[in-house]
């Protein structure tokens, strides 16, 4: 494995796992304050309601429209622990989309320094 594979892969898993635990830190988040409002009444919190808006954005593209339009048969296929598998294929594709975002900005970063001229005060040689 070369090494810029290794590190491509490093980065998608790195930034699945932040994914994946700012998701599910964000849902506990907002559920207990959500849960402490249920018991004594009242409007949700600007704080509970940006963390479970930002949970629900996480959710996407993969595990949110399946929790609204997937129907009992999601709970079949994934029943138990499975369930995780989802989730964690969607925290893959937001690994991977941000990874490649990072590597197409890096190359489009060196491809302008590149072009640069050596004459130019910006070029930093």
């Amino acid at each position: 494995m070369s090494p810029g594979t290794k590190r491509r892969i490093e980065g998608i898993v790195g930034i699945t796992a932040v994914h994946a635990v700012l998701t599910v830190g964000l849902f506990v988040v907002g559920f207990a304050m959500s849960m402490g409002r249920f018991e004594r009444g009242g409007d949700p919190s600007p704080l509970e309601a940006l963390a479970l808006a930002l949970a629900e954005i996480l959710r996407w593209p993969l595990c949110e429209p399946l929790v609204r339009w997937g129907g009992s048969w999601v709970h079949t296929v994934f029943p138990g622990v499975l369930g995780w598998v989802p989730f964690l294929v969607n925290s893959a594709v937001w690994g991977t989309v941000l990874w490649m975002a990072w590597e197409l900005r890096q190359g489009v970063r060196r491809r302008s320094r590149g072009a640069a001229s050596p004459k130019d005060p910006k070029h930093d040689g």
